[in-house]
Protein backbone atom coordinates (compact mmCIF):
# COMPACT_ATOMS: atom_id res chain seq x y z
CA UNK A 1 0.00 0.00 0.00
CA UNK A 2 1.39 3.74 -0.76
CA UNK A 3 0.40 6.74 1.69
CA UNK A 4 1.18 9.93 1.37
CA UNK A 5 1.94 11.86 4.55
CA UNK A 6 3.09 15.39 6.09
CA UNK A 7 5.32 16.28 8.99
CA UNK A 8 4.63 16.32 12.29
CA UNK A 9 4.25 19.75 12.09
CA UNK A 10 2.75 20.78 8.84
CA UNK A 11 0.75 23.69 7.36
CA UNK A 12 -2.05 24.21 5.74
CA UNK A 13 -0.60 24.00 2.27
CA UNK A 14 1.46 21.04 2.98
CA UNK A 15 -1.36 18.83 4.24
CA UNK A 16 -3.43 19.98 1.16
CA UNK A 17 -0.82 19.24 -0.79
CA UNK A 18 -0.47 15.44 0.54
CA UNK A 19 -4.24 15.09 0.80
CA UNK A 20 -4.13 16.27 -2.93
CA UNK A 21 -1.45 13.96 -4.19
CA UNK A 22 -2.81 10.88 -2.42
CA UNK A 23 -5.83 11.61 -4.36
CA UNK A 24 -4.26 11.58 -7.36
CA UNK A 25 -2.07 8.39 -6.91
CA UNK A 26 -4.85 6.65 -5.77
CA UNK A 27 -3.22 6.16 -2.26
CA UNK A 28 -4.47 6.49 1.34
CA UNK A 29 -3.59 10.02 2.99
CA UNK A 30 -2.50 9.81 6.70
CA UNK A 31 -2.41 13.08 9.04
CA UNK A 32 0.88 12.36 10.58
CA UNK A 33 0.17 13.16 14.07
CA UNK A 34 2.14 10.87 16.38
CA UNK A 35 3.32 7.92 13.92
CA UNK A 36 6.34 7.72 13.58
CA UNK A 37 8.41 6.38 10.64
CA UNK A 38 8.78 2.72 11.68
CA UNK A 39 5.46 2.61 12.00
CA UNK A 40 4.84 3.74 8.20
CA UNK A 41 7.61 1.97 7.22
CA UNK A 42 6.39 -1.43 8.53
CA UNK A 43 2.72 -0.86 6.87
CA UNK A 44 3.37 0.14 3.64
CA UNK A 45 5.35 -0.41 0.51
CA UNK A 46 5.98 3.14 0.23
CA UNK A 47 5.37 6.30 1.73
CA UNK A 48 5.97 9.83 0.41
CA UNK A 49 6.21 12.63 3.02
CA UNK A 50 5.64 16.60 2.44
CA UNK A 51 7.69 18.41 5.19
CA UNK A 52 8.55 22.21 5.46
CA UNK A 53 12.39 22.91 6.30
CA UNK A 54 12.94 26.10 6.71
CA UNK A 55 12.12 28.28 4.05
CA UNK A 56 11.51 25.14 1.65
CA UNK A 57 9.08 22.67 0.99
CA UNK A 58 10.10 18.89 0.25
CA UNK A 59 8.85 15.94 -1.04
CA UNK A 60 10.57 12.65 0.04
CA UNK A 61 9.57 8.96 -0.76
CA UNK A 62 10.58 6.43 1.32
CA UNK A 63 10.45 2.29 0.17
CA UNK A 64 11.05 0.50 3.59
CA UNK A 65 13.40 2.78 6.38
CA UNK A 66 15.15 3.77 2.95
CA UNK A 67 14.51 7.19 1.43
CA UNK A 68 14.40 6.72 -2.14
CA UNK A 69 13.81 10.12 -4.06
CA UNK A 70 13.53 13.27 -2.82
CA UNK A 71 12.89 16.84 -4.37
CA UNK A 72 12.42 20.41 -3.38
CA UNK A 73 9.38 21.82 -4.46
CA UNK A 74 10.41 25.16 -6.06
CA UNK A 75 7.30 26.82 -6.88
CA UNK A 76 3.36 25.38 -7.61
CA UNK A 77 0.60 26.63 -9.54
CA UNK A 78 -2.71 25.56 -8.98
CA UNK A 79 -6.49 26.32 -10.14
CA UNK A 80 -9.80 24.65 -11.12
CA UNK A 81 -9.82 22.04 -13.93
CA UNK A 82 -11.57 22.75 -17.17
CA UNK A 83 -11.36 19.35 -18.72
CA UNK A 84 -12.58 15.92 -16.94
CA UNK A 85 -10.54 14.56 -14.28
CA UNK A 86 -7.52 12.85 -15.41
CA UNK A 87 -6.03 9.94 -12.87
CA UNK A 88 -2.30 9.58 -12.29
CA UNK A 89 0.32 12.32 -12.48
CA UNK A 90 2.02 14.43 -15.30
CA UNK A 91 5.85 14.19 -14.52
CA UNK A 92 9.28 15.54 -16.82
CA UNK A 93 11.25 13.02 -14.00
CA UNK A 94 12.21 9.83 -14.98
CA UNK A 95 12.73 9.10 -11.40
CA UNK A 96 9.71 10.02 -10.02
CA UNK A 97 7.85 7.78 -12.80
CA UNK A 98 10.14 5.04 -11.93
CA UNK A 99 9.13 5.23 -8.35
CA UNK A 100 5.40 5.35 -8.62
CA UNK A 101 4.78 3.83 -12.27
CA UNK A 102 4.12 0.57 -9.79
CA UNK A 103 1.36 2.33 -7.81
CA UNK A 104 -0.17 4.53 -10.39
CA UNK A 105 -0.59 5.85 -13.99
CA UNK A 106 2.22 8.14 -14.42
CA UNK A 107 2.49 9.78 -18.10
CA UNK A 108 6.37 11.20 -18.83
CA UNK A 109 6.70 14.11 -20.96
CA UNK A 110 9.60 16.09 -22.11
CA UNK A 111 10.08 19.40 -20.27
CA UNK A 112 13.01 22.26 -19.79
CA UNK A 113 11.43 22.12 -16.17
CA UNK A 114 11.62 19.17 -13.73
CA UNK A 115 7.68 19.05 -12.42
CA UNK A 116 5.10 16.97 -11.23
CA UNK A 117 1.55 17.92 -12.50
CA UNK A 118 -2.16 15.97 -11.01
CA UNK A 119 -5.94 16.65 -10.29
CA UNK A 120 -6.84 16.49 -7.26
CA UNK A 121 -10.69 16.42 -5.65
CA UNK A 122 -13.33 18.60 -6.41
CA UNK A 123 -11.74 20.15 -9.58
CA UNK A 124 -8.33 21.21 -8.37
CA UNK A 125 -5.20 20.90 -10.42
CA UNK A 126 -2.23 21.66 -9.65
CA UNK A 127 1.53 22.00 -10.68
CA UNK A 128 4.78 21.21 -8.47
CA UNK A 129 8.08 22.94 -9.87
CA UNK A 130 10.85 20.41 -8.37
CA UNK A 131 14.01 21.37 -7.83
CA UNK A 132 17.09 18.78 -8.53
CA UNK A 133 17.80 15.88 -6.40
CA UNK A 134 18.27 16.98 -2.49
CA UNK A 135 20.68 15.36 -0.37
CA UNK A 136 19.30 12.01 0.51
CA UNK A 137 20.94 10.78 4.24
CA UNK A 138 20.36 7.38 4.74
Amino acid sequence: MTVVTTSRRSTTFTRGLARDLAFAIGSKYLPRGKHGFRELSDENDLFIVIHQQDHCIIMTAYQGNNPVISRIILDHEEGMREKKIMRGVLTSDQKIKNMLSSYCLVTLVDSDEIFISFDGPQKRWMKLKLGEESVIVA
